[in-house]
Parts: structure tokens; sequence; C-alpha cells
């Protein structure tokens, strides 16, 4: 299974080096995930910036005077 903030398409799989990380912007908190689509937005509100998050603790509040107003966001936007 991939671990934490991976996933794997590919049937019979047998090499970690084939799990893909969930992009940026979402998070997959369990191992063993084998769809792009089992990867978290970060609501709305919050943006990720960096890839294989493992947690929704990985997304970040937007500062002060920066809003996200989408899910899965990698920026804030002014």
């Amino acid at each position: 299974d991939c671990g934490a903030g991976k996933y794997v398409t590919a049937t019979g799989s047998d090499q970690a080096s084939d799990c893909i990380e969930c992009g940026v912007g979402k998070y997959v908190e369990t191992a063993g995930s084998d769809e792009e689509s089992d990867c978290i937005d970060c609501v709305a509100g919050k943006y990720g910036d960096a890839d294989g998050a493992t947690t929704d603790a990985a997304c970040i509040d937007c500062v002060p005077g920066k809003y996200v107003d989408v899910t899965g966001s990698q920026n804030a936007a002014s």
C-alpha cells in the first residue's frame, strides 16, 4: 500500500516508487488509496503549498488581507 499523502492507480503495483503524491492543495490521511479522487481538497479559506500532504493540518489559513473562495487552492489571492 502507498502511505498517507499518496495513491497508486496501477494494477499489480509492487513498488513504492509507483505511488503518486496528492497534488498541492490536497491531502489524504489514510494509506492504501487507489485513486487520485481519494485526495481531499483543502477547504475554502485555506490552501496547500506542498505535494503529498498527509493531513488537513497541512492546509494553511489565509493571512489577513488574503482569501481563498474555492477548495483545493494552491495559494491565497489578495
